[in-house]
């Protein structure tokens, strides 16, 4: 047995476990061989340490490598380890993930290599997996959800390479509240924007994800865009129109419902019976210009109770 070289490579002074990859994994693992260092410069004992370790090698060749990049599988195995309180495990693929990495070297660059194998080893959950756990766990509401998710998504994609939360910098942060504070917007989506941003992270807070009092959405100031400034009538305006004669009295109630709901004159005059619940007193707008503006609506104001109910 001590002459015995299956499985083992010598490098230098010590010998490696070496386990040749089937050449169907080989694209997805990104090497052609993985190796672990026996940390041994006896045969003998290199022979009697190579059985754990080519059966973990072996293990992570059929485990590791979901997904097109690679990164999910080594990061599921790292997590098991992590998990299991498994140190030799948690060392092993580690390992293994750093020359999986470095393979891809000439293919993607030095730096590329370098966030891939961080990415790789992170057990942590990323912003990406948070904000979905955010929206998916909230409870919010048809409207609230399109609205969370749209300032989730722009705050995702800004921050570029989805580390787990804690590992953005501060003026990372800032900068993408500058952005959404300076940016085209109109001031009251601005504020529903920090809004929902500023809940986010209050939940990351309590759960850990984020650093206690490092809310960075939170004490910002956006001018502009008041009641009155975005008033399509004023209160004289309205009086005016409603002792107004119409000639058909679904005409006022349609001005009713367009003054106390905020929706678009297609919007209420496409709805439906089956969009009014009176029951939960509430009503769906399923025909509308946008994606966002198709969303449920409360009329717990008695003059639309009265209209609905018609």
């Amino acid at each position: 047995m001590a002459t015995d070289t299956s499985y083992l490579q010598l490098r230098g002074l010590t010998y490696w476990a070496r386990v040749t990859v089937p050449r169907t994994r080989r694209k997805v693992v990104g090497s052609t061989h993985l190796r672990l260092s026996l940390q041994t410069r006896d045969l003998a004992e290199a022979n009697r340490r190579k059985f754990k370790a080519v059966a973990e090698l072996k293990r992570v060749i059929a485990e590791a490598g979901i997904g097109d990049s690679g990164v999910e599988g080594w990061r599921s195995s790292m997590r098991d380890a992590v998990e299991s309180n498994n140190e030799d495990q948690a060392y092993l693929i580690h390992s293994l993930a750093e020359d999986w990495a470095t393979a891809q070297i000439p293919k993607i660059g030095e730096d590329a290599a370098s966030t891939l194998f961080k990415k790789a080893i992170e057990t942590r959950d990323s912003l990406s997996e948070l904000t979905a756990q955010y929206i998916a766990n909230g409870g919010f509401g048809l409207d609230a959800t399109r609205k969370h998710s749209k300032a989730l998504k722009d705050f995702v994609i800004f921050m570029r390479h989805d580390h787990p939360p804690i590992l953005y910098a501060d003026r990372e942060l800032l900068a993408f509240t500058d952005s959404v504070v300076n940016g085209p917007l109109a001031p009251n989506t601005k504020r529903d924007r920090l809004s929902s941003l500023g809940g986010f992270w209050r939940w990351l807070e309590q759960r850990l994800h984020a650093p206690k009092g490092s809310n960075p959405f939170t004490g910002i100031t956006v001018r502009g865009g008041t009641v009155d400034d975005v008033r399509a009538f004023n209160p004289t305006e309205v009086v005016h129109v409603l002792s107004s004669t119409f000639s058909h009295e679904w005409q006022k109630d349609i001005f009713k419902v367009l003054l106390l709901t905020g929706a678009r004159p297609n919007e209420v005059c496409s709805l439906r019976h089956c969009d009014i619940d009176t029951k939960a007193k509430t009503f769906t707008i399923s025909d509308s210009k946008t994606d966002a503006g198709v969303r449920k609506l409360p009329y717990r104001h008695p003059v639309l109770a009265a209209i609905f109910n018609k």
